[in-house]
C-alpha cells in the first residue's frame, strides 16, 4: 500500500468513527455501525424508537435528520409524537417543527435547522407583530417563517434559483404564516448584476467554490428600502456569504434598529471582524456582542455571527397564545396559557 492510499484508508476510518461517535447518543447501535462500515443508514432505527425507512428515505435525508437529531431534535411519526418532538410525515414529504412550521423534506438542511429551530439563534423578541425583518439570504424560508410565525413582516431574499425554490415550497406548506412573508429572488449588496455560484443548497455564494455560476439582480440596501417602501426596518438579518462585508459599510444601513450579521472573513474586499463591526459602529450601532452559533470547529476571527443594536430596546411581551414553551420550573413543554404537561 502506498503512502497516499495509506493516507485515504486512514482518512476513510477517521471519517467513519466521527461519524459514529456524533451519531452514538441518537441512532442505535446497529444503525451506527452499518452506517459506518457499509455507509448503508437506512433503515435509521432512533433511539427513542423511530424508525425511518422505506422507499422515500434518501441518504441525504437520513443523513440530515441523523445529525439534526444529534443537535437535539427528536422525531416521531405523525400522530405519535409529544409536543417537543419533530415530526417526521414520510407520505407528506414534510417536517414539522414542535412550533408547528413544516418544510418540505428533502429542504432539510441539519445545520441552518439547528441554528434556527435549537438553538434560537435569530430571537429577538417573543412578539414581533407591527415590525419588519429583511431576511437577505433567506435560503429555503426557515429564518423568513420563523420570524413571520412570531408576527413580522419579512421581505425574504434569496438568489439561487434552486434554493429559491424550495423556499416557496416552505411557504406553501404554512399558507397562514407565510402570508406575513415577501419573497424576492434577488441578491443584497451591489446595485446591478452579479455572477453568483449557485446550486450548492446553504453554500451558494457570489465567493463560493464551485456550483453553477448564474447571473442575478442585486440591489443595495438603500435600494432594496426604497423598493420595499419602508424607510426604517427593525431588524436586517443578514447570511449572504462574503457580501456582509460590503453592506456593513453602507451608509443605509442605519435605517434598521438591529442587525444579526452571519461573518466570514476571507470572502469579500476588506473581510474582518474589525471592519465589520467598524462599519456598523460608524452607522450609530452602539450595542454589539459577536457569538457562536453553531457546534462548527471554526474560531471567531473566521466565523460568527455580529448582534449589534441601536435605540431603544423593544418593549417585550407574552409570548402569543398557543406557542409552545418550557417549563422552568417542571422542564416540561406546554402550551402559553394553559397548565405544563408532557
Amino acid at each position: 500500500m502506498s503512502d497516499d492510499q495509506g493516507g485515504s484508508a486512514k482518512a476513510w476510518a477517521v471519517g467513519r468513527f466521527d461519524l459514529v461517535r456524533s451519531l452514538g447518543d441518537v441512532v442505535t447501535p446497529g444503525t451506527a455501525l452499518r452506517w459506518a462500515l457499509f455507509n448503508r443508514p437506512t433503515p435509521v432505527r432512533f433511539r427513542n424508537g423511530f424508525v425511518l425507512e422505506g422507499p422515500a428515505v434518501t441518504r441525504r435525508l437520513a443523513t440530515e435528520l441523523a445529525l439534526l437529531g444529534a443537535s437535539g431534535a427528536r422525531f416521531a411519526a405523525p400522530g405519535r409524537g409529544k409536543p417537543s418532538d419533530w415530526i417526521v410525515d414520510l407520505p407528506g414529504g414534510a417536517l414539522t417543527t414542535p412550533s408547528g412550521l413544516r418544510f418540505a423534506l428533502d429542504s432539510v438542511q441539519s445545520v441552518i435547522f439547528s441554528e434556527t429551530f435549537l438553538y434560537d439563534i435569530h430571537f429577538e423578541a417573543f412578539d414581533l407583530t407591527g415590525r419588519t425583518v429583511v431576511d437577505a439570504g433567506a435560503n429555503v424560508g426557515d429564518t423568513a417563517l420563523y420570524f413571520a410565525s412570531l408576527g413580522a413582516t419579512v421581505e425574504a431574499y434569496e438568489p439561487d434559483p434552486a434554493t429559491y425554490a424550495l423556499m416557496l415550497r416552505n411557504l406553501a406548506l404554512n399558507p397562514e404564516v407565510a402570508a406575513r412573508v415577501h419573497p424576492h429572488q434577488e441578491a443584497v449588496g451591489e446595485d446591478g448584476e452579479i455572477t453568483f455560484r449557485a446550486g450548492l443548497r446553504g453554500g451558494s455564494g457570489m465567493y463560493a467554490d464551485g456550483g453553477q455560476p448564474v447571473r442575478v439582480r442585486s440591489v443595495s440596501i438603500a435600494t432594496l428600502l426604497r423598493e420595499v417602501g419602508q424607510p426604517r426596518v427593525f431588524l436586517l438579518k443578514c447570511d449572504c456569504k462574503g457580501c456582509e462585508f460590503q453592506i456593513a459599510q453602507q451608509p443605509a444601513i442605519s435605517a434598521f434598529d438591529r442587525v444579526q450579521v452571519e461573518y466570514h472573513t476571507g470572502l469579500g474586499v476588506g473581510s474582518s471582524v474589525a471592519a465589520l463591526t467598524q462599519g456598523l459602529r460608524a452607522a450609530g450601532f452602539d450595542r454589539m456582542r459577536v457569538y457562536k452559533h453553531n457546534y462548527g470547529p471554526y474560531a471567531l476571527d473566521r466565523h460568527g455571527v455580529v448582534h449589534a443594536a441601536r435605540g431603544p430596546e423593544p418593549v417585550e411581551v407574552p409570548p402569543p397564545a398557543g406557542a409552545p414553551r418550557l417549563s422552568a420550573d417542571t422542564g416540561a413543554w406546554f402550551t402559553h396559557g394553559s397548565s405544563a404537561s408532557n
